[in-house]
């Protein structure tokens, strides 16, 4: 809507809004078009562009390690690279006062 209306910058009584738009481009990804991605991997990995390719060590772990898709051996090995991790997280939220808007 604000592209089309060309606007920027919404203000308001308690702050404002700014719009900014970045135009560009790149290649398309695994989860935004599978096939379009498969086919330029191939590509690449025919051409021998392997510095084009990492390692994913989340679909790694979460794809083929604990699911088990791996050769007995090959998980075996892995399974010293393993790190357990502890996460905490604070969680905030705003109450509104009787009175305000």
């Amino acid at each position: 809507y604000c592209e089309a209306a060309d606007l920027a910058k919404l203000e308001g009584d308690s702050g404002y809004i700014k719009l900014t738009i970045y135009k560009g481009e790149e290649f398309p990804s695994a989860t935004k078009d599978p096939a379009a991605f498969l086919e330029m991997s191939e590509l690449a990995r025919r051409a021998k562009l392997d510095e084009c390719f990492k390692l994913d060590v989340n679909a790694l772990y979460k794809e083929l390690y604990l699911k088990e898709k791996l050769p007995p051996d090959l998980r075996e090995r892995l399974s010293k690279f393993v790190i357990e991790k502890k996460q905490s997280r604070f969680t905030t939220s705003y109450k509104i006062k009787d009175g305000e808007d």
